[in-house]
């Protein structure tokens, strides 16, 4: 009787955990239905960046010292989906996939470490035209709703295995309000808030051309605003 007893018991237990698997797998499912049409419409919103190959920004670039503040102005040159130019004082750093070099005034290149390199690839693959052109090798998973000076954002967050980041999006403009990531510096973890204060219309796209970027204290890391973005610009094939 008590070995009857205890099967029951086993086999009950066996058909709660398979119904909750079963219905956990449904919600997932629903999760990631919603995060994609949530960031289809957000794709739409921004515009069609199917045929952009590349993108030259430049503008001014605002970071706190020890001092106070300093502003100077930055060049960027992305070449999608992993090459990369960024210079700024005197500086020129370039990115070709998993590698990377900074170049002096003097024609001579110097090798990045490791930390650095992943540091401007996570910029790179974080470009808002750049998410959307590789979507696919995204799991895109809705998040919840959040609500903020009587605006609903939606909130999704993208992963796989290089990248995790969450996105909230304004539900009325359908365009991103914030993008919420990890900075690894060493062996801690910085968790920052970059948020879109303004898109302009570019050759049919919309671009964020002044962002602003704190930490989770509400710290200043930095602020960017653009004055110059040019799509499928002609490209030094030797800097790449």
């Amino acid at each position: 009787m008590l070995r009857k007893v205890i099967f029951i018991y086993i086999l009950l237990f066996t058909i709660i955990l398979t119904t909750a698997s079963e219905f956990g797998d449904i919600i997932l499912k629903e999760q990631r239905e919603l995060g994609n049409e949530i960031f289809n419409n957000m794709s739409k919103a921004i515009g069609d960046v199917t045929y952009i190959e590349n993108i030259k920004t430049s503008g001014n670039i605002t970071q706190p010292i020890d001092q106070g503040y300093m502003t100077y102005e930055v060049e960027v040159t992305a070449v999608f989906p992993n090459k990369f130019q960024i210079k700024f004082q005197d500086n020129e750093y370039i990115i070709v996939k998993k590698k990377g070099w900074k170049k002096y005034s003097k024609g001579y290149y110097e090798s990045l470490s490791d930390k650095y390199i992943d540091i401007l690839i996570g910029n790179l693959k974080r470009n808002i035209i750049n998410l959307i052109k590789s979507r696919e090798e995204y799991d895109i998973i809705f998040v919840d709703y959040k609500t903020s000076d009587e605006k609903t954002y939606a909130l999704i967050e993208l992963k796989n295995k290089s990248i995790d980041l969450k996105l909230l999006i304004d539900v009325e403009t359908n365009l991103p309000h914030q993008m919420l990531y990890n900075n690894k510096e060493g062996q801690d973890s910085i968790e920052i808030f970059k948020t879109f204060l303004e898109f302009k219309d570019i050759e049919g796209i919309k671009y964020p051309v002044h962002t602003i970027s704190n930490d989770k204290t509400g710290n200043l890391i930095s602020e960017v605003k653009l004055n110059v973005v040019k799509f499928n610009i002609e490209v030094d094939k030797d800097t790449f």
